[in-house]
């Protein structure tokens, strides 16, 4: 019993630490974004937008796509 109660202490310390390296959240996955992964910041009419790379591609594509009238809403 008493080996379970540290092990259940630690797991709390890693998550606080799991938490800290948050930068934000990605605004396509709604996943938060961590400071090791690769991510994107963009700055649009004030606002700061945060986006995974593998994100920001995907909607990359899918914005030309409906730009050249093959996508519609």
């Amino acid at each position: 019993m008493v080996f379970n109660i540290f092990k259940r202490k630690k797991k709390k310390e890693e998550d606080k630490e799991k938490k800290n390296d948050v930068v934000g959240t990605c605004v396509v996955c709604n996943q938060p974004v961590r400071k090791i992964e690769d991510y994107r910041i963009l700055h649009f009419q004030g606002q700061k937008i945060i986006m995974h790379k593998k994100c920001f591609k995907q909607m990359k594509k899918l914005a030309r796509q409906f730009l050249k009238g093959g996508l519609t809403i």
